[in-house]
């Protein structure tokens, strides 16, 4: 569900013993070199370019057999976007192919500023983000992806899927450039892609 790798298991053991709220995570490639240092060019050095770049890794990953009737990009609190200068979600969501970029909405809305969620810890992480999301509009009986560009804890992301399940959604799935690995618990070669699941 939350694209670690998981050997022969369909769910991780994390997955089990905390079901996410989300319905499950298809992660294009490892948060690894040189695709980090790619996006950290993106997203802290503003070179906006390296946009359509990442859109095209995820747009590959997608099956477009069973699309979403709806993508909404990780919003940003106001003041990290004003920081920023651009969401780099919303960057990406720009870049996509065109039967995508139509599905793509900005209802999703970060109301609350959070403090970094690098370096914290997995609860602490998971409560400092766990209202801070709220749907502008009704999802009720919508199939709902999340735009985003990196998957650390996956807490943002819960969060988010439960504003918008609370909002109506019937299933909000993941859709992410990157996924961080868990240091010394997961080793996967460059060559090795996370599944969805």
């Amino acid at each position: 569900m939350c694209a670690l790798p998981a050997g022969t298991r369909e769910v991780c053991a994390d997955c089990l013993k905390h079901p996410p709220q989300f319905d499950s995570v298809l992660a294009a490639a490892v948060y690894e070199y040189p695709l980090d240092s790619m996006i950290q060019a993106f997203k802290y050095g503003g070179d906006i370019t390296l946009a359509r770049p990442l859109a095209a890794i995820l747009a590959e990953r997608i099956q477009c057999d069973r699309l979403p009737d709806v993508i909404m990009p990780m919003p940003l609190s106001l003041k990290k976007e004003r920081d920023r200068g651009f969401n780099q979600a919303m960057e990406i969501a720009r870049q996509l192919p065109e039967a995508l970029r139509r599905l793509v909405r900005a209802d999703l809305e970060r109301v609350i500023h959070t403090p970094a969620q690098a370096g914290l810890p997995l609860e602490e992480r998971r409560r400092n983000v766990s209202r801070a999301f709220r749907s502008r509009e009704t999802v009720r009986g919508k199939r709902v992806a999340i735009l985003d560009d990196v998957m650390t804890s996956g807490a943002t992301l819960d969060a988010a899927a439960g504003a918008l399940k609370a909002a109506g959604a019937v299933e909000v799935h993941g859709w992410i450039i990157a996924r961080a690995l868990r240091p010394g618990r997961y080793r996967a070669p460059v060559s090795q892609r996370p599944r969805a699941g």
